[in-house]
């Protein structure tokens, strides 16, 4: 194991082990270069700010078009210090489109008045002394004047030692200058965000994985197609928007640092912002609700650096199990589920002679299991199927049963027509998931433009969601009843 430290800090860390298991730092690294080449094949010139490892640099190398790479490292010890990460970066230091400059990144910029299809920011943690200023809304605004036309800008920015108001108040600057942008995250404790300086920010493309170099730098980390791709999204500005607008803070500034004041008490209480990556795994998928950004399906592999891709390719073992019945199934999915699905296939479809108790609380908790991160009708058979059950326990369930199946078909008017009558007084009893039946109501009028009802549904049943919150979900539903009426 490599790793480059700073004052004590760790700047870059990887194992060089030639087979040994993707960790450290690794994904970030590699697909800070790899999203924007997926999204911008023809890209012929990049830049990156600050060298780390140059792993970043050296994956961006991997791209066929790519005619000019200028790398910008204010510190000439660390481009010695990343020779130590070779071969894993020897593109940077060999390749003749490679050029590395000894800089201030704004100097450089300033200097040069270069363009570039592509721009990397991979500073230090903001904390850094100094490094805060490049996380501001006067360097995006000055960024943003270096990329050519449809060109993409790229930010790196961690999720530990931080706060989500501080993350926020990044998102913020950089969405004064930056009119689209998209939030992935690539493992548990990092966020990539993706921006464009006119258009929306483009889908990354299966034709890029065609190039043999950079399909081989994603193939360590399970990335086969743009569906494994699609997994580390998070949201685009659309949907992320109006919760990070609701933080009470402003843009991280030069002249209000508000991130440089607060970064280094954050590393001290060892804050963390994971939250933030979570949101695209809410207990309902309102990301796709509100932002039309269904995932496609497809098996996912189990990358243990990525939460949510362990839990997809957990959620696919268990719905195979519960349509099939084979107890091979139940192998791919975590011991504490096993007990759960076991028992929702015995009472909802197998039907017991002496009968069988299913609550609606267990009937949630094995379809929570799968809606938050299987795809648009991926789980579509398996309601079906129970609604076709003649089990009495099915039958029973039947009025939950077909909100669960409209939240999977993301059918919007279906959740709305399915969860509304139930929210009416004496139709469940108190504190059994009330909340879950108002989210699906106030997202499917959300969706469906209907922003009176909404407000009126939320006003009306918000104690709900007070009673039994359902993680985040309620703050975000509330974050876009409040971008409404604003507008």
């Amino acid at each position: 194991r490599v790793s480059i430290t700073t004052n004590g800090k760790s700047d870059a860390m990887m194992n060089l082990t030639p087979g040994a298991a993707v960790g450290d730092d690794e994904p970030v690294m590699v697909m800070l270069a790899a999203l924007p080449l997926l999204m911008h094949p023809e890209a012929r010139s990049a830049a990156v700010i600050g060298i780390g490892s140059g792993i970043s640099s050296h994956v961006l190398l991997a791209s066929d078009s790519l005619r000019e790479l200028d790398t910008i490292e204010i510190e000439p010890a660390m481009v010695e210090a990343a020779r130590g990460f070779h071969p894993f970066n020897a593109s940077v230091f060999s390749d003749s489109r490679s050029r590395i400059h000894i800089e201030d990144a704004k100097t450089f910029f300033s200097a040069h008045g270069r363009r570039y299809d592509i721009i990397v920011s991979e500073p230090s943690n903001p904390w850094v002394s100094g490094v805060a200023s490049l996380f501001s809304e006067e360097f995006y605004r000055r960024i943003r004047r270096h990329l050519e036309p449809g060109g993409l800008f790229v930010q790196w920015l961690q999720l530990y030692e931080i706060e989500p108001l501080l993350v926020a108040s990044v998102i913020k600057a950089l969405a004064l200058s930056f009119p689209n942008y998209v939030v992935y995250a690539p493992d548990d404790g990092n966020l990539i965000i993706v921006a464009s300086e006119g258009a929306a920010v483009p889908a990354p493309l299966e034709v890029a994985l065609r190039q043999p170099r950079l399909a081989a730098a994603l193939a360590r980390l399970q990335v086969r197609n743009v569906v494994d791709v699609e997994v580390m999204r998070v949201g685009s500005r659309r949907v992320l928007q109006p919760y990070f607008d609701r933080f009470p803070i402003g843009p991280n500034s030069d002249y209000f640092p508000v991130l440089d004041q607060n970064a280094a008490r954050s590393r001290f209480m060892n804050a963390g912002a994971q939250e933030i990556a979570e949101l695209s795994s809410m207990p309902i998928p309102a990301m796709e609700i509100l932002g039309g950004e269904a995932r496609q399906g497809a098996e996912v592999p189990s990358r243990p650096w990525l939460r949510r891709s362990a839990l997809i390719h957990s959620a696919q073992k268990q719905l195979a199990y519960l349509m099939s019945g084979e107890e091979s199934y139940l192998d791919g999915i975590p011991p504490g589920w096993r007990s759960d699905a076991q028992l929702f296939r015995h009472v909802l479809l197998e039907c017991p002679s002496r009968g069988g108790v299913q609550t609606v609380d267990q009937l949630l908790t094995v379809a929570g299991r799968m809606l938050p991160v299987l795809s648009k009708h991926e789980s579509a058979m398996l309601w079906q199927k129970l609604r076709d059950a003649p089990c009495p326990a099915a039958k029973l369930h039947a009025e939950w049963i077909a909100v669960l199946a409209a939240v999977d078909a993301r059918d919007v008017r279906a959740m709305t027509l399915s969860a509304e009558p139930l929210l009416a007084p004496g139709r469940f009893a108190p504190g059994a998931h009330g909340d879950y039946l108002l989210a699906a109501a106030v997202l499917g009028r959300l969706a469906l433009g209907d922003r009176k009802m909404a407000l009126s549904l939320w006003h009306r049943y918000s104690p709900l969601a007070k009673s039994n919150p359902a993680g985040k979900l309620p703050e975000f539903i509330q974050a876009h009843l409040a971008a409404q009426v604003k507008n």
